[in-house]
């Protein structure tokens, strides 16, 4: 391919090859290799983007919580996300979920002029009540906001270097271990080692060994290193690492738990499809415990006492 065609259809490519790996893709040779750049999973939500727990085999709605995105799961891609497809996330359950949150506050306001005008007292002080819970959990949530911001500034004011300045030196290797930064870097190479293509029950569990005792330690002695809280980055950064921290070990638990291969998910240790029984989304919460919800078939049989993938014709 001649250098001019390559300037004229693919430039960016051009471009990020000749940068970051010093190499001229018109005569050499670039390595490739797959990667993950997807997940099908996410927050659970409905079709109009309401969150929801799966809880005692039951769907029970988080009232006032709505996701959508690529942050949120609704089951539509599968166990294997078509390409393009990411559309429908942010598109059509962004739409849907727009939708009915104007709807639902728009019947709130209706609700409300109706209790101006007619009170009941009944509904007086159910209403009540459920101000005053979610007040609480909202002071609840506040305080514990507060807490978390003043122990990041505990020892802030006794730090003389500003990490958004990027002045390190072999002097200060206090530096590296309180970069959020370099965190974000170490969590990714245990990710991309354990799950990131395959893996396999060993390597699930070097990965949460390897968070737990190297990344975790270090995720709890970050602290901002400026006490001024005005479009602070680090405090975002701190925030995002802990985040990350407890995804990549929901991710873990859940690999671990399922024994079998589906879709772009592939277990060495478990190369076929479980057909003992129907195909299972899996759940965790946010103390670990894991749960299974059976996929809503609709296209084809479902029927346990036979061989679901014998009879639908899946491999």
């Amino acid at each position: 391919i001649s250098r001019e065609n390559m300037l004229e259809y693919l430039p960016q490519v051009t471009e990020t090859i000749e940068k970051y790996a010093h190499l001229d893709p018109t005569c050499d040779l670039v390595p490739i290799r797959p990667t993950a750049h997807y997940t099908m999973g996410g927050i659970p939500i409905t079709l109009n983007g309401k969150v929801y727990r799966w809880q005692n085999n039951n769907q029970n709605i988080v009232y006032g919580l709505y996701a959508a995105g690529e942050c949120s799961c609704v089951g539509v891609h599968g166990a294997n996300r078509l390409g393009g497809n990411s559309l429908l996330d942010a598109c059509l359950f962004g739409n849907r979920a727009g939708a009915t949150i104007a709807k639902e506050l728009k019947n709130l306001n209706k609700d409300d002029e109706t209790n101006s005008n007619e009170i009941n007292e009944t509904n007086e002080t159910n209403e009540t009540n459920k101000t005053i819970s979610s007040n609480v959990a909202l002071q609840v949530l506040y305080k514990q906001r507060n807490n978390e911001l003043n122990q990041l500034m505990e020892t802030s004011a006794k730090q003389v270097t500003d990490f958004t300045d990027n002045s390190y030196n072999d002097e200060s290797s206090q530096i590296e271990e309180d970069n959020p930064y370099k965190l974000f870097a170490d969590l990714g190479k245990i990710m991309e080692n354990a799950v990131a293509i395959s893996c396999d029950e060993q390597s699930i569990k070097k990965a949460l060994n390897d968070i737990q005792e190297f990344i975790d330690p270090k995720i709890q002695s970050l602290h901002i290193h400026s006490d001024n809280l005005v479009f602070n980055q680090e405090i975002t950064a701190i925030w995002e690492i802990k985040n990350m921290s407890l995804l990549a070990k929901a991710v873990l638990q859940s690999s671990l738990a399922r024994h079998e291969s589906r879709g772009a998910f592939f277990r060495r240790d478990y190369p076929k499809h479980d057909i003992s029984s129907l195909p299972q989304h899996s759940f965790i919460d946010f103390d670990g415990n894991l749960a299974k919800k059976p996929v809503n078939v609709i296209d084809f049989k479902q029927d346990s006492k036979g061989d679901f993938y014998t009879e639908n014709s899946i491999i």
